[in-house]
């Protein structure tokens, strides 16, 4: 199996990272991270992550 993996960093506005955010949850920094793996050439998968916390866990 064969595995590329790619990884990019956004500067986002606080505003629309809140948006994406389900309730209870807030953002600690205007960065989306975006990461990317294709998997022998065929598939792919997409993951979407910035930093926040809830009920004072941060993570």
């Amino acid at each position: 199996m064969t595995v590329e993996q790619f990884v990019m960093a956004y500067g986002a506005e606080q505003d629309r990272l809140r948006a994406l955010l389900t309730e209870g949850f807030a953002s600690l920094r205007p960065v989306l991270r975006i990461n990317a793996e294709v998997r022998d050439g065929k598939t792919g998968a997409l993951e979407f992550n910035t930093a926040a916390e809830k009920a004072d866990n941060r993570g």
